[in-house]
């Protein structure tokens, strides 16, 4: 549809439109220098240097600010999923953070309210720095008198966490500050809080609420009840002092706990009967710990290695990707055990490992795909993927094998041949290369159903040789072969 404005009106809707952006942009750039000039001046008052000179520095502590516009939880680092076409668990499998990001609408209010109550009371008032807690920090610094929270906000937290180091220097202070203030100026409150709360960690490799919720209690985080919240919330600040898994943990975690609860008290959010209850319960935990599966395990990588192409490698290996596959885990396990019959059987005739894929001839789907006899026995090299190489470059492929002589013996029966004629089966030296069984036998001459039936090897070599290579050749190709085929007997 075409737009019903003049070009001198649409040339003034565009200017307007930039007017308004470049008028955002120094809002924004005047809110940072206000916030390095009252950040540096509270600085001064709780003990750093920051001569005057300092408070000029804007465009020097901003010159190397990281962009803050990734700030979307889904983009933290979570464990890739693959199902089988039932939605049946292949593979998961969690690196050193376990997490599973969730809106905030699945996390408990009463987590949310005390995590907020114990670490920035005042998170939905100030702007990024709540310079009453920077103020009262340097009095108790000055005093020596505890207070119940620390001078950061949770937007500062989340800053430091995730753009920053950890380390306790004026420089990253400023930075700090100013990303804060550049957050709080794109972002809504409820976003910043939820991608804290998926970012923090809570010990035992547990991530974001989600993950801490699961493993300490075995529950999801929209379930935590108060005493399970106000322990969650005061784990952060020190995850391996207040492990509630370990002996002494446990009691600096409980004395965390009636922190928090106070807290919440003094913010208007529990009544002092609700604190001397809660600090009376005792907090039952039911550890789970997280999931983890690699059932088809040559199927697996060989999906992994397809996504990581394609997609790339840290998508893959953190992306938090749930991928459905045509694999039939019930058919796999199937197809394991006869691989698993089969190499055992032909043991005495030095067999040790075999393969299998099992695919749907109308569709092309993998229903069962078994690379070794057995992926953990490293006698037989059994991680090694016999069916396409496991993604190895040098790997040049298998030999067809038995898999090509149903071409030769349908190139046969479509010349003239029927199931009975005979055909000679005799082990010797054909083309300059020697061909025998497995029994090490000659059969004479037996028919050709019989040939097949036994899957004997010299009966098709010699039918390719009457019939001719490229006719049967040709039979591969119109069936869907694609490799460029070409004899190797003279």
């Amino acid at each position: 549809m075409a737009s019903s404005l003049t070009p001198a009106a649409r040339y003034a809707e565009r200017r307007r439109r930039i007017e308004i952006m470049v008028r955002s942009r120094a809002r924004r750039r005047r809110a940072r220098r206000r916030t390095a000039t009252l950040f540096l001046a509270v600085m001064a008052l709780i003990g750093f240097s920051a001569g005057a000179e300092g408070l000029d520095r804007y465009d020097y502590y901003s010159s190397d600010l990281p962009d803050p516009g990734t700030l979307n939880p889904q983009n933290l680092a979570q464990a890739t999923q693959i199902l089988d076409r039932n939605g049946k668990l292949l593979y998961l499998k969690h690196g050193t953070e376990i997490r599973t990001v969730v809106p905030l609408s699945k996390i408990s209010p009463l987590l949310r309210k005390a995590t907020i109550d114990l670490e920035d009371r005042n998170f939905y008032q100030h702007h990024g720095l709540d310079y009453q807690r920077l103020l009262s920090a340097a009095y108790a610094d000055v005093t020596h008198t505890g207070i119940q929270q620390g001078a950061s906000t949770i937007t500062q937290q989340l800053v430091k966490r995730k753009y920053l180091s950890g380390q306790q220097t004026l420089d990253r202070k400023i930075k700090e500050a100013l990303l804060a203030s550049d957050i709080e100026g794109r972002y809504a409150k409820d976003t910043i809080l939820e991608a804290y709360l998926n970012e923090i960690p809570y010990g035992h490799e547990a991530f974001g609420v989600e993950a801490a919720s699961e493993f300490y209690f075995g529950k999801h985080a929209a379930d935590v009840n108060l005493d399970e919240a106000t322990l969650l919330a005061g784990i952060p600040a020190a995850p391996s002092a207040y492990d509630p898994l370990k002996v002494r943990g446990l009691a600096f975690a409980r004395e965390r706990q009636k922190v928090v609860l106070n807290a919440m008290a003094n913010n208007g959010d529990l009544t002092r009967q609700e604190v001397l209850l809660a600090e009376a319960r005792p907090v039952v935990m039911h550890v789970t710990k997280p999931d983890t599966a690699y059932n088809a395990p040559h199927f697996v990588n060989y999906v992994l290695n397809y996504l990581r192409k394609q997609y790339g490698a840290a998508l893959v290996d953190g992306g938090g990707l749930k991928v459905t596959t045509s694999l039939d885990l019930g058919l796999q396990q199937k197809a394991e055990a006869i691989v698993r019959s089969e190499v055992g059987r032909f043991a005495r005739q030095g067999v040790n490992n075999g393969a299998m894929v099992a695919m749907n001839p109308n569709t092309g789907e993998i229903m069962a795909y078994v690379g070794s006899a057995d992926f953990n026995d490293e006698s037989i090299d059994g991680q090694f993927d016999n069916v396409d190489g496991g993604g190895d470059p040098g790997y040049i492929g298998r030999q067809p094998g038995s898999s090509f002589k149903p071409y030769v013996y349908l190139t046969a029966l479509s010349n003239g041949y029927t199931p009975s004629t005979p055909v000679e089966d005799k082990q010797g030296n054909y083309g300059g290369t020697t061909f025998h069984d497995f029994d090490n036998r000659s059969e004479g001459v037996i028919s050709l159903r019989r040939a097949l039936v036994e899957s004997r090897n010299i009966p098709p070599i010699l039918l390719m040789k009457t019939l001719g290579f490229q006719r049967v050749f040709q039979t591969a190709k119109t069936l869907g072969i694609t490799t460029n085929l070409k004899p190797e007997l003279g």
